[in-house]
């Protein structure tokens, strides 16, 4: 079983060698990497993936056998400079995925975000033809790049996002035709204080929609209160982790990355342990 975490949930770090050994120390597999969030010397601008940079993680981090199951380079395709055929984050996710190969990634990911983002409230304009359209010229565009440097993308969906549901997640790939296009699945992003019940749906469904473009899965876990759901440790809330690694299991799945977010501390240890068990 790989599991992981995003790298920035180990801390801020100021080498990648730094970043290693509390991978190691955490007796985790894989990664998550967004750079400027990981690195406290590297910047979220254009050209970040300095040749220095690049040497840097491969001799720490995948020569010590630690694998960069994803770059995340998100980004918001609603936003005004992506409307108007692209921005700083459209760029960066560019030159990202030109890199994937020196560092032995599978993937540079992101969320599309939307026009309006008010947690757990979808706009309708986000749910409309002309944001599913922006959708598809924007992947249209990065898979340009993802032909030509042989890489592959990641979406992942969220409830109040464009992308608010697993069949609209298909739907982009479907329309834009993009075959290195492959699935990031987060089930508690689907979720939400109305629909949690329904979760067992969720998961048997998705993972049959996602297919072979399923390629990671973030973990996290989640609490109902009256309020809304709280963040929670894998394993200390509500989320069915025994049926999702199930059904992963009879689709041919269960070696996908398992990638802790927004888990810290020594939540770290009982969360991988505790996925750790579902395949006992």
């Amino acid at each position: 079983m790989n599991i992981g975490i995003r790298a920035h949930d180990l801390g801020r770090f100021s080498s990648a060698g730094e970043l290693a050994e509390a991978v190691l120390e955490a007796g985790l597999d894989s990664i998550q990497l967004v750079p400027w969030k990981a690195f406290s010397h590297v910047e979220r601008s254009p050209g970040l993936w300095s040749p220095c940079l690049i040497e840097e993680i491969q001799s720490n981090l995948v020569g010590r056998g630690i694998s960069i199951s994803l770059v995340g380079a998100y980004f918001n395709w609603f936003s005004r400079e992506e409307i108007r055929g692209g921005g700083i984050g459209r760029r960066i996710f560019r030159e990202s995925l030109a890199v994937l190969s020196a560092l032995g990634a599978d993937a540079v990911g992101t969320e599309t975000e939307g026009f309006s983002i008010l947690p757990f409230i979808n706009s309708p304009k986000n749910l409309s033809e002309e944001a599913m359209e922006q959708a598809v010229a924007v992947l249209r565009d990065l898979q340009n790049t993802a032909c030509l440097t042989d890489s592959y993308i990641a979406v992942e969906g969220v409830s109040f996002h464009v992308l608010s549901s697993p069949e609209r997640v298909v739907e982009l790939k479907e329309r834009s035709g993009a075959d290195r296009l492959k699935f990031i699945f987060d089930p508690v992003n689907f979720l939400t204080i109305k629909n949690w019940r329904h979760q067992d749906e969720l998961i048997e469904r998705t993972v049959d929609l996602y297919g072979d473009d399923l390629l990671l899965i973030h973990c996290k876990d989640f609490i109902p209160t009256p309020a809304g759901l709280l963040p929670a440790a894998p394993g200390e809330g509500r989320f069915n982790y025994r049926l999702l690694y199930k059904k992963l299991k009879e689709a041919g799945k269960s070696g996908v990355p398992f990638i802790l977010e927004g888990v810290r501390g020594g939540k770290i240890r009982s969360s991988r342990d505790f996925l750790m068990s579902l395949a006992k």
